[in-house]
């Protein structure tokens, strides 16, 4: 990214914050327009969850503005890319609007939409208690929405703690090395214990089934 492109942008975000309501009022429609592709991205995801177009557009606009503008103030300070930021901030927002609707309890998530279910069968699932069912079903979901969010993570969290393949194998069939594998299966098992806490399980559960 050349200098010239890096002052517009960040003249860009000055005038997201200005104080004049008037610039301040144009510059925002103007990142609506210019963000509607980045958030295209993302519309079978929100079809998917009930979620729209408008429902992004607010959370963003919200997500930027909190605390006085912080997050784009601390952006022109140590920002570089506004655009790459942007697709940052838009994966972030997307997450909160997820967790949001599952803290509802309203979100359903189809067999479809992952290829391996975490959990299968009640052999491979030996936790006893009479809501065994249950925790399967919730189990089998977080997996879901790890899949979706990140099929990567998902895959070697599957592949690594599931299946039980090393580190050197999962690499070897990625393509990737070693020291990949173990930082991915981490930030994996680290948004399975997100989800899962949105889903409502308690600690003690969580670290003997992540």
């Amino acid at each position: 990214m050349d200098d010239s492109t890096i002052n517009q942008e960040r003249e860009f975000v000055k005038r997201l914050i200005s104080t004049d309501p008037k610039i301040c009022e144009i510059a925002w429609k103007e990142f609506i327009g210019l963000s509607s592709k980045m958030f295209a991205h993302y519309r079978r995801f929100l079809k998917d969850f009930n979620f729209s177009i408008d429902d992004l557009v607010s959370e963003t606009y919200l997500y930027l503005r909190e605390n006085d503008d912080r997050r784009l103030r601390d952006f022109l300070v140590y920002g570089k890319s506004f655009i790459g930021y942007i697709y940052n901030v838009i994966k972030a927002v997307n997450k909160q609007l997820l967790y949001k609707d599952l803290k509802k309890d309203k979100l359903e998530v189809s067999d479809t939409d992952y290829e391996f279910p975490l959990i299968a069968n009640e052999e491979n699932f030996d936790f006893e208690n009479d809501n065994t069912e249950d925790y399967r079903t919730i189990l089998n979901k977080a997996f879901s929405l790890l899949w979706i969010g990140n099929s990567q993570q998902a895959y070697i969290y599957l592949m690594r703690e599931k299946m039980e393949l090393p580190s050197k194998t999962v690499a070897n069939l990625l393509g990737l090395t070693v020291d990949n594998v173990d930082v991915i299966l981490k930030r994996g098992k680290h948004e399975m214990k997100n989800i899962l806490e949105a889903l409502g399980l308690n600690e003690d559960f969580m670290q003997d089934k992540i």
